[in-house]
Formats: structure tokens, C-alpha cells, sequence
């Protein structure tokens, strides 16, 4: 026997380890090890289960009809505006006003107008035909170029534009365009102005809403309230009074304003008083307006 192998077997018998050439020993299944069984998973008893959490519901504190009593507001604007209770997104005309094009379902002119033009040439779902078309008179429409042209003898740019924006009246993209700037400029801040001076009668929100449409939200109210004694609700007037006072003095500035196109508007703030008059001053339909407009709105 070699040195070395006796080295060898004495370290496997000092250390148990199996003999060289030996067959490793037989482990049989029954004594594979087996790992424990995971802990059953822990439940609340049903006594004190806790039940999910509802999600919190979105809080409005405008009323209940809002949404129908805008859809009527809208209606007669769109019969002030256009004729039409259901409106016109193509309606369009330059008026002896100095507004030059006046366009779609409420009439936008100017920066409004330009506004309405470049949200939807900058869609990218826009009909391109007509969006390329208008894109190219934006600069001239940011410079208000329509303003001072003759209505009687308008110029060949003009006419173009107005042929584009009838052509893209029947495209979504543009009637979401004609919404979104209305509601933004002049919807919000005509319930804005309501709020302010605690108006809360539907009618009253259609006169706001109407002189922030044909004056501008920032100064046409201001303008009418300054025209007259007394204050709103939020100065302890009442409404209905206050209401009829401010109808009566913008009647009598539009019916003698200098300008014949602004005389002729008059007309919509007399279809207000009528409601006012019939005490409808929750606009509550059908009602109709009697000429020029000869429509009920439903």
C-alpha cells in the first residue's frame, strides 16, 4: 500500500466519506427530505371583514337640470344668432359692422374666429383639403384683415376663406373647434358673471350669456350694469327686478346705438322680456319667440 492511499483512507474513515471505487449508498424516497407545508393563509373572520371602499362620487353644485337649461340657453342663442334653435356651424356673412367674416353655430368674429381657425387647422384629424386651405390666411386673420373690407364688394382672399370655412363646417373637427372656443371664452365666463352677483334663474344666465356673446365677456356686462340703478342678489337686490332692469337698459342701448346692425339686434333682448313677462324664468319649453324669428324651441 502505497503512502498515499493510506493517507486517503484514513481521511474517509475519519470523515465518513464513501470508500474509493465504492457504489454511493442508496437514498430511498422514504427518506428524501420533504420541505414543511406552507402555513394556511390567514382570513378575517366575517365579523370583521372590511368592505371595499366605494369610490367617491364627483360632487356638482350646479343643479339638476344645468345640463338641460344650458341645452335651452344654447338654443336661443343659436336663434339670435343664426335663425335656428339647432344652429348653423356653416352660417357665415360680413356684416356693415366692422366685425368682418362672422362664422358658425354662434357667430365668432375676430380673435375668436382666428382662434376657432387654428385649433383646427392644427388637428390632426382635420380634413386636410380645407385645413391647408385656411392655414395659409392665418396671418392675414391674426391681423383682423377681414375688419374693414366692404361686405358689398369683398375682396378675392375673402371670399376664399369664407368658401373654406363652409366647406369644413361638415367636419367634426371644426364643429369641436367652434364649441370648445364658445365654451371656453364665453359660456364659462358668463357663469362666471352669474355666480359672481348670485344669479340662479336660467333666465338670467341667458341674458348674461347673450350680452357676453354680442358685447364680449370682459366689458359687456360691466357696461349694462353701469347704465342703471340697483344691484344684483349678491348686493341684496332681488333677481327677478334686477333682471328686468338690466333687459330694459340694454334694450334702450342697443335700440339707439349708432350703428344700424347693432339697432337691429335690440330685437333679441325684447324675445327676453317676453319670457320675463310671461314668467318663464326657469325656461322651461316649448316656448316660442315671435318675429323675426317665428320658432319654438323645444
Amino acid at each position: 500500500m502505497t503512502v498515499w492511499k493510506f493517507i486517503l483512507e484514513f481521511f474517509e474513515m475519519l470523515f465518513d466519506l464513501p470508500r474509493s471505487g465504492a457504489e454511493p449508498p442508496q437514498i430511498l424516497d422514504s427518506d428524501t427530505p420533504t420541505l414543511p407545508a406552507a402555513p394556511p393563509r390567514f382570513e378575517w373572520p366575517d365579523a370583521v371583514m372590511r368592505e371595499p371602499v366605494p369610490e367617491p362620487e364627483e360632487v356638482s353644485m350646479l343643479p339638476p337640470t344645468y345640463a338641460d337649461k344650458k341645452r335651452v340657453i344654447q338654443a336661443i342663442l343659436s336663434t339670435f344668432e343664426t335663425g335656428k334653435p339647432e344652429g348653423d356651424y356653416s352660417a357665415i356673412i360680413v356684416l356693415p359692422d366692422r366685425a368682418g367674416i362672422t362664422y358658425g353655430l354662434h357667430q365668432a368674429t375676430r380673435d375668436s374666429l382666428h382662434e376657432i381657425i387654428r385649433r383646427y387647422v392644427a388637428h390632426p384629424d382635420a380634413d386636410r383639403e380645407w385645413a391647408d386651405g385656411l392655414a395659409q390666411y392665418l396671418p392675414r386673420l391674426e391681423r383682423d384683415g377681414t375688419r374693414d373690407v366692404d361686405p358689398n364688394a369683398l375682396p378675392d382672399w375673402v371670399n376664399s376663406v369664407m368658401d373654406l370655412l363652409v366647406g369644413a363646417s361638415d367636419d367634426w373637427t371644426m364643429r369641436q373647434a367652434q364649441d370648445e372656443v364658445f365654451e371656453e371664452r364665453y359660456w364659462k365666463p358668463a357663469l362666471m358673471h352669474c355666480d359672481d352677483m348670485k344669479l340662479e334663474l336660467p333666465l338670467s344666465w341667458a341674458m348674461i350669456y347673450d350680452t357676453c356673446i354680442q358685447s364680449g365677456p370682459a366689458k359687456g356686462v360691466d357696461r349694462i350694469r353701469a347704465k342703471f340703478p340697483g344691484g344684483p342678489p349678491s348686493r341684496g337686490g332681488d333677481e327677478k327686478e334686477w333682471t328686468i332692469a338690466y333687459l330694459n337698459a340694454r334694450y334702450l342701448w342697443l335700440s339707439t346705438h349708432e350703428r344700424p346692425v347693432v339697432r337691429s339686434s335690440a330685437v333679441r333682448v325684447q324675445q327676453l322680456l317676453g319670457l320675463a313677462e310671461e314668467e318663464n324664468w326657469n325656461l322651461d319649453t316649448p316656448f316660442s319667440f315671435g318675429p323675426p324669428y317665428r320658432v319654438t324651441i323645444e
